[in-house]
């Protein structure tokens, strides 16, 4: 009876409550993100459930690639809601690992098989012209690198697998006429040892997400 005339005397909320109440919804909206999704707390099960072994290990994951006929790469991008455009930095930044690799083994073929064109094996332009040559030979070719695989996280975070191989490396080579026809045919001789070198493959990693 008390609480029902309680709310007889009062058919209205008072200012006060209508402003407590406002206070309290605001407070609650403000744990949850534009989209809806609860940013209270982490998820129990955590953004990477059910990622590939690929997307945890990186290319150290088993049946990832062929080491002995392809190059590796893995990359990710975060914080942005166009697919398209996160699927194509994650991308390049997988691509760039294949070009560090790629790179590093074309300095060890051209310093270990002859000397390039004007300069000496021991000489002070031999290894700029080296480097040169290499990065050339990589930024001409990396465009024959494929997507593999793509995983998106719970956090939006998309992860790409890009692979290059051997294949793919000497056809867009072999089609490159901007390099010395020696130097060309000189890698396509020993591409072999590009995609499979005697010592360990490298250990390519995921990178830490990052922004789109």
């Amino acid at each position: 009876m008390e609480e029902k005339a309680w709310i007889c005397a009062n058919p209205k909320p008072s200012p006060a409550l209508m402003i407590g109440a406002l206070l309290l919804l605001s407070l609650g909206l403000s744990a949850c993100a534009s989209d809806g999704t609860r940013t209270g707390g982490p998820d129990a099960d955590g953004p990477m459930v059910g990622a590939p072994d690929w997307v945890m290990e990186g290319c150290l994951a088993e049946d990832t690639h062929n080491p002995e006929d392809e190059l590796c790469g893995v990359g990710s991008a975060a914080g942005s809601r166009n697919v398209s455009l996160a699927r194509t930095a994650a991308m390049n930044r997988a691509r760039s690992q294949i070009e560090q690799q790629l790179k590093s083994r074309l300095q060890g073929l051209l310093r270990s098989s002859s000397t390039p064109p004007h300069a000496k094996a021991d000489g002070p332009g031999a290894d700029p012209h080296i480097e040169n040559v290499a990065l050339q030979i990589t930024r001409l070719t990396i465009g024959a690198s494929k997507l593999r695989e793509s995983w998106v996280a719970a956090d939006g975070t998309l992860y790409t697998l890009v692979t290059l191989d051997e294949a793919g490396f000497t056809g867009r080579l072999a089609q490159t006429h901007t390099l010395s026809e020696d130097i060309r045919e000189k890698v396509l001789d020993h591409a072999d040892g590009l995609f499979a070198p005697t010592e360990p493959p490298e250990a390519v990693q995921p990178e830490a997400p990052a922004d789109a």
